[in-house]
């Protein structure tokens, strides 16, 4: 089936890997500038350095060195809510609400462009301008590192942003499932410089193994509550309703929205 690039607004093209089918996720192009990649890097930079409490390290163990031994054998083993080794987040929730405010709107405008263009109506989707920012991470995987499959519980919508070349690492490659009740059906993406993808945040997805070089994206994740602030890197749904009711979040928001 032939690609379909439509635009949304005077922003972002969107391309659909299947149209006229429902697929998880759907590839943006030109999302940010590389003005705006370089302020992202710099407000990152600067996070580290005077607040290190908003980076965290993760280093790849002996475990995941063996887990990846699985995944590459076996397809991808879906071990859940593992987030991986190799990689380094800086939280930018709030820095960048109150410093580049202009960013978070094509942030949210092209995750608005996907999320029509995608027609994901089975779903009955809220708009993006609807829901809330719950996290932004600035997320840097070095040789070795690699991303388990899980899921975004709690959010609606994932959007990544390639903020590196893709021209200087190897290996990398984003995986999700195709659908929601077969772990092992996996779609394989690679976005371009600048671009990337939204996707449902519910679905198993993961990052293969970073084979050279250093893979450096933006991750964003929208919800159905307030946009989070400096104080909370990742805030949980609890806060804000019964804890009994935290499974599923996306599925019973997007359902018993109308059209």
């Amino acid at each position: 089936m032939s690609d379909h690039i439509s635009y949304f607004g005077d922003k972002s093209p969107v391309k659909l890997r299947n149209p006229g089918v429902l697929d998880p996720v759907v590839e943006l192009y030109n999302i940010l500038t590389p003005v705006e990649v370089e302020k992202l890097r710099i407000l990152a930079e600067c996070v580290n350095i005077y607040l290190p409490d908003h980076l965290m390290d993760r280093q790849v163990s002996l475990l995941l060195t063996i887990l990846t031994f699985i995944v590459f054998f076996r397809k991808f083993v879906p071990f859940k809510d593992s987030y991986g080794g190799g990689n380094n987040v800086t939280f930018l929730s709030g820095f960048i609400n109150d410093i580049f405010p202009d960013i978070v709107q094509r942030l949210r405008v092209a995750a608005d462009a996907g999320a029509h263009v995608a027609k994901w109506s089975p779903y009955k989707y809220p708009l993006v301008n609807e829901l809330g920012i719950r996290c932004v991470e600035y997320l840097t995987y070095q040789s070795g590192g690699l991303l388990g499959l899980h899921e975004d519980k709690e959010s609606i919508y994932t959007l990544i942003v390639m903020l590196g070349d893709p021209a200087d690492f190897t290996g990398g490659e984003f995986m999700i499932q195709k659908d929601k009740n077969d772990a092992e059906d996996l779609l394989s993406i690679s976005p371009q410089h600048y671009g990337g993808f939204l996707f449902f945040s519910e679905f198993l997805h993961g990052i293969n193994k970073i084979s050279t070089g250093t893979r450096t994206v933006l991750a964003v994740e929208f919800w159905p509550y307030e946009d989070s602030d400096v104080n909370n890197q990742r805030p949980s749904k609890l806060p804000y309703e019964d804890p009994n009711e935290v499974n599923n979040v996306a599925v019973e928001t997007l359902r018993d929205k109308e059209d």
